[in-house]
């Protein structure tokens, strides 16, 4: 019986058929798959050539095909929705370590441009002018707001109790939020 990589039975549900081949191009044989599975396969021009010989009685297709493929060091990937491209294992995994490194590229640009961003960000904030602005404080007392207020590394907060007014020098982005905390 057939095992699938999880070790549990493969599910195989393709068409029966039987094969029984000697010394047979494996390109004949992935025509014949292509007819019974109305799949379309296409195979690299650099397994022509390859020879398989079996017998097999009462067999899904897709088991059929796989073991074809197991048996001449061959592998598949589905290319769109029902394309089914075949090419060598050592073929395959080239090309599968070309898109991981690729991605691999791709995630690094990806996490440089975030990190230029946030320093950009951050020297922004630095070079950003300090405000001064006078935040009046209604229906709540002004030290009690102060502690959900958060200020850049630049800002400072004081608070004129007799006015109930927050006082907060820092970047106009700061003080939005400041404000819109109040």
């Amino acid at each position: 019986s057939q095992v699938s990589e999880a070790g549990k039975p493969a599910q195989y549900t393709g068409e029966r058929m039987s094969l029984d081949f000697i010394d047979t191009d494996v390109t004949h044989l992935l025509r014949l798959m292509n007819d019974v599975s109305e799949e379309n396969i296409i195979w690299d021009p650099g397994i022509k050539g390859q020879k398989v010989s079996m017998i097999l009685k009462d067999v899904p297709w897709d088991e059929a095909l796989e073991l074809i493929l197991k048996n001449n060091d061959l592998a598949k990937r589905y290319v769109g929705k029902n394309i089914v491209w075949i090419t060598t294992k050592q073929k395959m995994m080239q090309i599968l370590a070309e898109e991981e490194a690729e991605a691999r590229k791709m995630e690094q640009q990806l996490e440089a441009e975030r990190q230029k961003l946030q320093e950009e960000k951050i020297k922004a904030e630095e070079d950003a002018p300090l405000i001064t602005e006078y935040l009046p404080v209604d229906f709540a007392k002004a030290d009690e707001i102060q502690k959900h207020i958060v200020l850049s590394d630049r800002g400072k907060m004081s608070i004129d109790t007799r006015t109930n007014t927050i006082i907060v020098t820092d970047v106009a982005a700061s003080i939005e939020k400041a404000k819109n905390t109040i």
